[in-house]
Formats: C-alpha cells, structure tokens, sequence
C-alpha cells in the first residue's frame, strides 16, 4: 500500500462547502456579537448622559469613546477566520484523503495507506479503513469473481 500525502500541508483551505459555510457562520457571529455590543454601548450612553443631548451627538460621543474598540475588532476578524480555516483543515483534510482513498478502493485500483498528519482529528477512521484496505488486499481473486457473479444475479 502507498502511503497517502504529504506530511506537511500546503493548502488549509481544502472543501470549500464545508470551510466555507465555518467562515461563513463565523463571519454572521462575529456581525451579531459586534451589532449586539454597539447597541448595548449605545443604550448605555443614552440612558447615562444627559437627556437634552441630541442623537447626533451622542453617536459622536460613542465613536469618540468606543471607536478604537470596533477599529481593533475589525482588525481581529481576520486572524479569526484564518484560525478557523486552520482549525477545520484538522477535520476536513482528514475527510478529504479518505474520500479520495474510497474512491481509489471503488476503482479497483492501488489502495493506499492513509495516515493523517499529527493533530489532524479522527484518526480512529484511518485506522479502520486500512484495516478495510488490508483485508481487501488479502482476498483471494477467485473471492472477488464470485462475489461480482452474484452481485450480477
């Protein structure tokens, strides 16, 4: 069996259905967190400064106390989702070398050994399907002939 991969990755950004919709659901919590904390800050000037302040002025005010905050969590967002991406690499990579792996079993071609790299989750899965990969290498062909026949019938 061939071993699968290399050990290093190059590319974290591999199933764009799955990492996608991880940066885009960390991109809608993120909208919320930072819309739910302006409203609360805002709320919070109005009901403690003066009634007589006009709202203009106090969304000065708010952007004179609070603007460098929104200025450094826009700057956060992106070591947010990069560290996500990185993050599901750790479960989707995985998925992504066995789906190649069964398709290569599907084929009836080379079966490859998957080993995952270290820190990389479900590993527990790469071992039960090169143990899969080993018992199909064992059989015997004329196994393999009558098991086609049958299924045929």
């Amino acid at each position: 069996m061939s071993q699968m991969g290399n050990r290093f990755r190059k590319k974290y950004y591999v199933d764009p259905v799955v990492q996608g919709a991880i940066v885009r659901r960390l991109l809608l919590h993120w909208c919320y967190a930072m819309l739910t904390g302006a409203f609360c800050l805002l709320l919070l000037q109005l009901f403690t400064s003066s009634a007589s302040t006009s709202l203009p002025t106090h969304i000065q005010m708010f952007w004179e106390r609070y603007g460098l905050l929104f200025i450094a969590m826009f700057l956060t967002l992106p070591i947010f989702i990069y560290d996500s991406v990185r993050l599901s690499h750790r479960f989707v990579g995985p998925m992504v070398a066995v789906r190649l792996a069964l398709k290569k079993m599907g084929t009836g071609g080379e079966i490859p050994e998957i080993n995952f790299r270290q820190g990389d989750f479900w590993t527990d899965i790469a071992d039960d399907i090169n143990a899969v990969a080993a018992q199909l290498a064992k059989q015997d062909p004329t196994q393999e002939t009558a098991l086609e026949e049958s299924s045929q019938s």
